[in-house]
């Protein structure tokens, strides 16, 4: 019976003594008082708690019991829910949100009667990755209870943990403590969905720092991954992070033909990545240097994103229209909700017009931290901009800083 239950993993019996330890000093029980509510004896109530000993189903269904908390072990009904875990899991990774709030309301009904089970951690875990994702709320203590314990998790419940961990670092905009956790889900070394998803967020992370190298080995397994999975939309996702990767490596004909190849997929109608497949045929035509091209593809988009407003504005300046370049930033400036780093972007971009001035805030936002703007081709771009800025002007202190912050993007370029 035990073996059949614990098909999810044999170990977490460890964890329910820790869990049993903490839940017998909240109610103001002594090991002896336990042990004569629950006809266990004291010492193995101390093993249990200490995990110097892994207690059997009917051992803890007594202590738990003792203590005022049910402990089912039905095999039948905790089958069925982990089947309905899994079944969220896999909706929330196929893109199914039609799926998710009738599996995740199912689940939430379980998560107080099987508060401590042989689903206990399964739980935990479910109910962290929902807050992350849905409830965008914290996550419980229990869950981050669950990092001194890792040593009995089984392979799939540590890469869940650590995808929670690594979207929760994510989120707060702890970018390195992000990659790390990501990183520990590959070190499982289980391929899964999980392990896509972590290859996924990785490629992200990678690109966001320039480091377009590994940002495409991570995509490129990612999209292995996805298509494995069938899930078309998943591997699009990565697929346009290995055009950019190629496009920054002026790897243009590897970029035109996963273009090619998506064109095929995609279909017009598809608002969600029909705009974004065709900017990235601009940006090609970008870097072959082919500027009508460009301008003709980007203005056929109704919205555009800061990088396709700076392609399409350089565009025109290199086919020598300032006129409609400057009409492109002002556009954006007026109609796009901007950060800190995308307005000192565009009046950075705006001193190549008449007599607009560089402000010193703006240039040492750039000097400071290039990489919150968006995109490595941007910086390139704002670097070439400033250069002939301050040349004209004869200012070789801001020439010099340029020079330096091009060369220390260089190993990127």
């Amino acid at each position: 019976k035990e073996a059949k239950t614990f098909k999810m993993h044999s170990d977490n019996l460890y964890i329910l003594g820790a869990w049993l330890s903490y839940e017998r000093k909240a109610q103001g029980y002594s090991l002896r008082g336990l042990a004569r509510g629950s006809n266990v004896a004291a010492s193995l109530i101390s093993a249990i708690e200490n995990q110097k000993s892994k207690a059997n189903l009917d051992t803890l269904k007594y202590l738990f019991e003792a203590l005022h908390h049910s402990f089912i072990t039905d095999d039948d009904y905790t089958h069925s829910v982990l089947e309905n875990i899994d079944a969220l899991y896999y909706a929330v990774y196929d893109q199914n949100e039609a799926m998710v709030p009738p599996l995740y309301a199912g689940i939430k009904e379980h998560l107080k009667t099987l508060k401590y089970s042989p689903l206990t951690v399964d739980l935990i875990l479910v109910e962290a990755f929902m807050q992350i994702h849905y409830e965008h709320g914290p996550v419980s203590e229990a869950f981050k209870a669950l990092f001194n314990h890792e040593d009995y998790l089984s392979t799939v419940q540590k890469q869940r943990l650590y995808l929670n961990q690594g979207y929760i670092a994510y989120q707060a905009g702890q970018y390195k403590a992000a990659e790390n956790a990501f990183e520990r889900v590959l070190k499982c070394h289980r391929k899964s969905r999980a392990h896509a998803v972590a290859l996924t967020m990785l490629a992200h992370l990678k690109l966001r720092d320039f480091d377009a190298l590994n940002a495409m080995h991570a995509a490129k397994e990612a999209s292995q991954l996805h298509a494995h999975y069938s899930n078309l939309f998943r591997k699009v996702e990565v697929d346009f992070i290995l055009i950019q990767c190629h496009i920054t490596l002026n790897q243009l004909s590897h970029a035109e033909s996963i273009i090619q190849n998506l064109s095929y997929v995609l279909v017009e109608s598809n608002r969600r990545y029909w705009s974004e497949l065709q900017a990235f045929k601009a940006y090609v035509a970008y870097r072959n240097k082919d500027y009508p091209l460009c301008i003709q593809i980007l203005s056929t988009l109704e919205e555009k994103n800061v990088l396709q407003t700076v392609m399409l504005a350089q565009a025109y300046v290199h086919i020598q229209d300032p006129k409609n370049a400057e009409a492109a930033y002002k556009n954006l400036m007026k109609n796009a909700p901007l950060d800190p780093h995308e307005n000192a972007l565009i009046r950075m971009m705006m001193t190549q017009f008449k007599d607009t001035p560089l402000l010193a805030e703006d240039l040492s936002m750039l000097l400071d931290t290039p990489k919150q703007f968006i995109h490595l081709h941007v910086v390139q771009t704002l670097i070439e901009v400033l250069s002939s800025y301050a040349y004209h002007r004869h200012d070789s202190e801001t020439l010099y800083k340029l020079q330096k912050l091009s060369l220390k993007l260089m190993k990127f370029d």
